[in-house]
């Protein structure tokens, strides 16, 4: 390239010396000469400039000892044949994991796969398949260099060897869509962790509906009568006295309470486990408070023995009655209250399980405490005279037994239906306590321990153990919001037997003998009187699963 280059530069330069010749003569001829001489040292000086550089930016070879050398070679060396183990050792694997494509699972695999599955923690049943690597799609596949990290390799000419491994990805199992666990699933907080993977949490607010009680009719009132008859106010021939407090049922209406439940498995199949479930009906509570001036007449009925003209205690009369000459102001509180509840701890071991759905053998401890109260408490001002008069009635029954019961749910996609029958097998326990107390304050002050239905004829504690079976059933629906939230709508029926309700321990007829001493028929008296109990609730909330 330079000779042609060369030779064409000489031409030129020789045409435009004759052309410049024949035109302008010996001087300027001589002018093109020059210029000719100058550009061909020029351009030789170039052509050696650039040899010269060369030959002095190339590198000399260096010397290097082979005493410096060695140790160099021989970690290199080490770390190749560290590198040729591991990948020995990874091409067994693969090899392994090829023999056994034909979907057999490792049994430590199918451990840790169960381990952290939600399909094993809700119990539907589903395939654990160990994917061998030989069989993996190239996309879920990942390079990895074999040499050992830490350490600055100078030898950038030889390729570091790569191993492939499988890329971690979730696989959605049909139908939670959670990604089954797989081999070194780490959990925060060890064995609590555990659990917490395989347990749920259900809060509902609950609508409860308890079976009523027949209270006699504890204060009454006449608003129409004129009050100068000569007509006893309290005479069963009254037709228009009005129950204030009692004269039918009461504490049948609606509730408002809570319901709880919490649920975990554990062993490597998740197929047993425990169960806490509790209730609270809440404080369900009838009461009447007159002040004076609210009603015409107050007052509390009773006889003085079976059969006998009904009689009444006058506590508020605004008007002159019949030997009261003067009137009588006064008032009075009455109040009758229910509290229910309980809860259980239950075993639960997987009896079958399939695609749809799974069944529970249920066994562990009951318990449900039910505590009514009756309190009538009356204050009447008569002249100089104050008359206090004052009856509580309270009783407790109390469940404990053992639990025994089967457990199913049936779930397709977003909906879930769980279900539940158990009986408890164990013993009611019954309190009840009767108390009475009297103040009359005049000249002198009076007391005694006797009220109107709470006298020493009845007064006291009693107690009594009964062997009942209570029965449950509770049918629940769920519908999944997200992956770990379901909203809950449930039914559930309780029976209790053979409790103690406050109303039945009044005596029947209200008898009560007044006299002091006493003289006549001993009444009130006391019979202790059992009832069934059923409660019946609505409840909803949400279902939380870890």
């Amino acid at each position: 390239m330079r000779f042609v280059t060369k030779n064409y530069i000489l031409r030129r330069a020789l045409r435009s010396v004759m052309k410049s010749t024949m035109r302008s003569g010996l001087r300027f001829g001589s002018v093109a000469a020059v210029g000719l001489l100058m550009s061909s040292s020029v351009s030789a000086q170039l052509r050696t400039g650039r040899e010269t550089d060369r030959e002095f930016y190339q590198p000399e070879p260096t010397a290097i000892s082979a005493s410096s050398q060695a140790p160099s070679r021989e970690k290199t060396k080490a770390r190749k044949s560290t590198a040729d183990a591991k990948l020995q050792a990874d091409e067994a694997v693969v090899q392994a994991s090829s023999v056994s494509a034909k979907n057999i699972a490792s049994s430590k695999h199918s451990r840790v796969e169960q381990a952290g599955c939600k399909n094993c923690q809700a119990g539907v049943p589903h395939s654990h398949q160990a994917i061998p690597i030989a069989e993996s799609d190239e996309a879920d596949l990942v390079y990895e260099s074999v040499e050992e990290a830490g350490e600055f390799d100078m030898d950038f000419a030889e390729p570091q060897r790569m191993r492939r491994t499988r890329r971690s990805t979730s696989s959605a199992c049909d139908p939670c869509g959670e990604p089954c666990g797989l081999d070194g699933v780490a959990y925060p907080l060890g064995f609590i962790g555990q659990l917490l993977r395989r347990s749920h949490f259900k809060i509902e607010a609950a609508t409860f509906w308890p079976e009523g009680q027949n209270l006699p009719a504890l204060v009454t009132t006449n608003r129409n009568r004129p009050f100068s008859t000569t007509v006893d106010p309290g005479a069963s021939n009254d037709p228009t006295r009005t129950a204030l407090f009692g004269g039918g049922d009461v504490l049948q209406d609606s509730v408002q309470g809570m319901r709880g439940e919490f649920g975990t498995f554990f062993g490597p199949d998740s197929d047993s486990g425990v169960l806490l479930r509790f209730f609270d009906v809440g404080n369900n509570a009838l009461s009447y408070n007159s002040v004076p001036g609210t009603e015409p007449l107050v007052t509390r009925p009773f006889t003085l023995e079976p059969g006998s003209v009904p009689s009444t205690i006058v506590v508020n009369a605004p008007l002159d009655l019949p030997n009261f000459p003067n009137s009588i102001q006064g008032s009075l509180d009455a109040t009758i209250s229910s509290e229910l509840y309980g809860g259980d701890i239950l075993f639960r071991h997987m009896v079958a399980r399939d695609g749809l759905g799974r069944l529970e053998f249920l066994a562990g401890y009951q318990t449900a405490r039910l505590a009514e109260d009756l309190r009538i408490a009356s204050r009447s001002v008569n002249g100089t005279t104050t008359f206090e008069l004052e009856d509580h009635f309270q009783t407790t029954s109390r469940f404990n037994g053992l639990a025994l019961g089967l457990s199913g749910a049936i779930q397709d996609r977003c909906w879930n239906l769980s279900g539940m029958v158990k009986l408890g097998l164990g013993n009611m326990e019954t309190f009840v306590g009767i108390d009475g107390s009297q103040r009359t304050t005049d000249v002198d002050v009076a007391e005694s321990n006797n009220g109107l239905l709470a006298r020493a004829t009845n007064r006291g504690s009693y107690t009594n153990d009964t062997f009942v079976i209570s029965p449950e059933v509770n049918v629940s629906l769920g519908y999944r919001i997200t992956r770990r939230l379901d909203a809950t709508l449930g039914y559930t029926y309780l029976g209790l037997p053979k409790v103690a309700r406050v109303a039945d321990q009044l005596d029947p007829t209200l008898a009560s003998n007044p006299s002091v001493p006493l003289a006549g028929p001993a009444r009130p008296s006391f019979e202790l009187l059992e009832s069934n109990f059923s409660l019946h609730s609505l409840s909803y909330g949400l279902q939380f699963r870890f």
